[in-house]
């Protein structure tokens, strides 16, 4: 996963190729094969359970879609603007309820991009037991 956060870090907007990544970490047992029927580089995924084929997810250009990786029960917080001179434009930190504790943060020059880095840390930190993932 770190290998996938890098890239993402390296990120300067929306990339499908990306989104496929972030989908085939989460389900392994899907496979994805390009699909150009748009003009997009859009990347379909075929089930193992039924075969039929679906567009990926927008996780990388569309805040609601990269949302969708925070678990339901999981406090967020997102930014987009500056403080200082240089740094990237937007950041997201997700928290353990009750208690607000910061599982990861991350920051990125685009808000989903930033949500998703943030978003696959706290699920390695969660399964590593490490409770902070920084940015």
């Amino acid at each position: 996963m770190e290998d996938l956060i890098k890239q993402l870090q390296q990120a300067i907007g929306p990339d499908r190729k990306l989104d496929a990544e972030i989908w085939m970490t989460l389900y392994p047992e899907w496979r994805a094969y390009p699909r150009d029927d748009h003009g997009e580089g859009d990347i379909a995924w075929i089930t193992p359970r039924d075969g039929r084929s679906y567009l990926a997810t927008r996780y990388t250009g569309s805040v609601d879609d990269a949302l969708s990786l925070i678990p339901k029960e999981m406090f967020y917080i997102l930014g987009h603007g500056r403080v200082r001179s240089g740094e990237p434009l937007c950041g997201a930190q997700l928290l353990r309820p009750v208690t607000s504790e910061v599982i990861a943060e991350a920051e990125s020059d685009t808000l989903p991009i930033a949500i998703c880095i943030a978003a696959l840390r706290a699920s390695d930190n969660l399964k590593s037991g490490d409770d902070r993932g920084s940015v």
